[in-house]
């Protein structure tokens, strides 16, 4: 132990002491001074557990004392402490008391700083909408009394109103709409500069480099070096880091190698003299990175293998993801291909151990988008999942199989996910899950950037279609009363899924094509270009190639979409996926509506792998959920799902209703069914059952039943 971590214990020690001298005087102001003390003490040396025990104490004071605004205060400040021990639960549930305090007293200033705080903890959860939600809310409150704000009884609420102002333009910067983030982060420096908030200004300008970073990197990089003249001698060191490696960053994107090698450096030498080691191995590898762009392979190998074997040694497991990455691209300038292969295999293999052992990391200050967050998340492999539990959180769906086939198509998506750059088209037919590979492509790449857009091309009106992807200004034309971005902006920075694009128009075919091309969007009533750059992936339950020699789609534009196509294979070619989605849903039904989960025994496997799925997973969930809804029992047999589908085929008796119909007499009911409800006509009996019209025509012809 040091001499200043003696000193440290000692004058915790005597806080402590003169806490319990005061409990026994049982005088409530020595105590509550005591409880203080130790509050402050404890703040100053970031021990937040023991700020928020102690500060618990205190509650009762302003309780006894009816000061229900100072009470409402110190459960704000134990939700802070919360917050800096990333604990979003407990932090939420303070705010919320002080809230409903807020609110009883009338305080608005009160309320909107509790605002605030709330939509902090949903932007670090990603929660964006509910984050804007409870800003705005913030916002309108300060801005209803701008004239008391100019009080200097008020100067705290002024810094909220900046806070406001910042979170709001950093949550929008996050969202890809970099306008929007400009304008907040604007505004809240203008008010930093004008209070004389040194390290407010310094920050400000950091966030709103962070905005410009993608459209105006010169503009970010003024920005930075700006910030770095606020810094002063008191700022954090680790703040310091960040700061520097920053610049460093901005100099390196620019090639300006040189100075971009000197910030790196210099930020090197603050992480080692100030032994914050977890950031050493970020910045070898970030000064490696540069190395290889000067053509410095050996430097290069040097930097980048001490940073690996640094955050080997830490279990730092993203950072050994881009070392392996970035080695791999060395080996293969100086043409050792096999080692180069044999980090690639390394990427792979770590990418599937992350996520199979359930770690899902967000990049930290150092990783360029320079937002210290908390590393979090893990744990809990479903036996037959091939997605975790924070993945499938991300994507809102479950992916389930056990096939060769199915975990082949897994493997392509991972592989997918690792080349952001990379265009995806997903065939198979209606139900198989392509929205799921799609989101599965997006949230599982090691750099999530942007708003996952996902749009259904066959829903949108043809007289629509351009306004939608392409936006429009005011006035555009009837109708329009303000400007609106369209698909194609909204995915900037992230993935544009377009669902059932074969039944795009030729017209919007040949600008969309013109899209990928030129990564510009012009919206309706403009001339302004807009950059975009989003990853494509589609998806299709027709047949593309017949679609071209019929003159329906433009072949050029499917050389552009499909770089790497992800076929998934229909539910009954895979049989052996039956049993383990069966037991996902079974599980997950009967926790949504509180019920033991059923057995079941081999007699339902084989009624069930008789049958042919015409709609695939979807249809074999909906009938999963039927038989739970229905059953009586903790029993499930091949009865359940006959009383699922009983609705469909009783419509039109058969010459075996008097007994139970097997899987692929209900099969082929359901199609004769559909064929009367569409009076014979073929393209809309598909629709009424969900698939493809190609899919109909096998399952008709398999029944030998073609009406004329």
């Amino acid at each position: 132990m040091t001499k200043e971590e003696k000193n440290v214990n000692k004058q915790c020690l005597e806080l402590e002491a003169s806490l319990a001298a005061a409990k026994s005087t049982l005088q409530p102001a020595s105590i509550k001074k005591a409880l203080d003390d130790l509050i402050l003490f404890h703040q100053a040396q970031n021990g937040f557990d023991k700020c928020a025990l102690y500060c618990k104490e205190v509650l009762a004071f302003f309780q006894a004392a009816g000061q229900e605004n100072e009470l409402a205060s110190k459960y704000v400040f134990i939700g802070t402490c919360y917050i800096r021990q990333s604990d979003y639960q407990n932090a939420e549930a303070n705010y919320n008391i002080a809230l409903d305090i807020y609110k009883e007293t009338g305080n608005e200033f009160g309320l909107a700083e509790v605002y605030i705080n709330i939509g902090r903890i949903y932007r670090e959860l990603g929660q964006f909408e509910k984050g804007l939600t409870l800003l705005t809310n913030a916002l309108e409150i300060y801005e209803k009394h701008t004239k008391e704000l100019d009080k200097e009884e008020n100067l705290r609420a002024r810094h909220s109103y900046c806070s406001a102002l910042e979170v709001t333009g950093i949550i929008y910067s996050q969202l890809s709409q970099f306008e929007k983030a400009q304008d907040y982060l604007h505004r809240n420096l203008k008010i930093r500069k004008k209070l004389g908030d040194s390290p407010g200004i310094m920050q400000a300008l950091i966030n709103l480099g962070v905005s410009y970073s993608e459209c105006d990197p010169e503009k970010t990089l003024s920005l930075y070096l700006e910030a770095r003249e606020y810094l002063g001698a008191n700022d954090s060191v680790i703040f310091k880091i960040a700061l520097i490696n920053n610049i460093g960053g901005c100099y390196e994107n620019a090639g300006d190698f040189i100075p971009a090698l000197e910030q790196y450096h210099e930020a090197l030498q603050l992480a080692e003299d100030n032994q914050i080691v977890k950031y050493t191995p970020k910045i070898h590898k970030h000064i490696g990175t540069v190395y290889y762009k000067q053509g410095l392979f050996d430097l290069a190998l040097e930097k980048l293998l001490l940073s690996l074997e640094l955050s080997t040694k830490d279990n730092a497991r993203l950072d050994m993801l881009h070392c392996y990455g970035a080695l791999c691209d060395v080996y293969t300038a100086k043409h050792e291909f096999e080692t180069a292969l044999n980090y690639q295999r390394k990427v792979t293999e770590l990418k599937d151990a992350m996520f199979n052992e359930e770690l899902v990391e967000k990049l930290s200050s150092l990783q360029k988008k320079y937002d210290e967050t908390s590393v979090r998340l893990a744990e809990v492999q479903k036996q037959n999942s091939l997605v975790t539990e924070a993945l499938k959180k991300a994507i809102k769906m479950s992916f389930v199989g056990v096939s060769q086939s199915i975990r082949q198509v897994h493997e392509l998506a991972m592989t997918a996910a690792l080349h952001s750059n990379t265009n995806v088209l997903i065939t198979g037919e209606s139900g198989v899950g392509k929205e799921i590979i799609a989101r599965l492509i997006h949230f599982a790449g090691p750099e999530r950037r942007g708003l996952f857009v996902d749009v259904n091309c066959s829903s949108i009106p043809e007289s629509l279609a351009e306004s939608e992807f392409f936006g429009h200004t005011k006035g555009a034309f009837t109708g329009a009363m303000h400007d609106k971005a369209g698909f194609l902006e909204e995915a900037n920075n992230g993935t544009l899924f377009l669902d059932e694009i074969a039944d795009t128009p030729q017209l919007l075919q040949a600008k969309f094509l013109r899209v990928l091309e030129t990564r510009q969007v012009k919206r309706l009533g403009s001339n302004k270009a807009i950059k975009v750059d989003f990853r494509l992936i589609s998806a299709t339950n027709k047949d593309i190639s017949e679609l071209i020699q019929n003159s329906g789609f433009r072949a050029d534009l499917l050389y552009r979409i499909n770089t790497l196509e992800i076929h998934i294979p229909p539910l009954r070619d895979r049989k052996e996926d039956i049993e383990p989605i069966l037991e996902h849903y079974l599980q997950e039904f009967a926790r949504i509506m509180k019920k033991n989960v059923p057995r079941y025994d081999n007699s339902l496997l084989n009624y069930l792998y008789s049958y042919d799925f015409p709609g695939n997973v979807r249809e074999f969930k909906n009938m999963i959920e039927k038989a739970m809804i229905l059953l009586k029992g903790n029993v499930l047999t091949k009865d359940d799902f006959t009383v699922c589908l009983a609705p469909v085929i009783d419509s039109v008796p058969t010459k075996h209703s008097s007994s139970t119909p097997t899987m692929e007499e209900m099969g082929k009911q359901m199609i004769l069914d559909a064929l009367q409800a569409a009076e014979g006509n073929h393209t809309k009996a598909a629709k009424v059952l969900g698939i493809s019209y190609s899919t109909f025509k096998r399952k008709l012809k398999a029944i030998n039943q073609i009406p004329n």
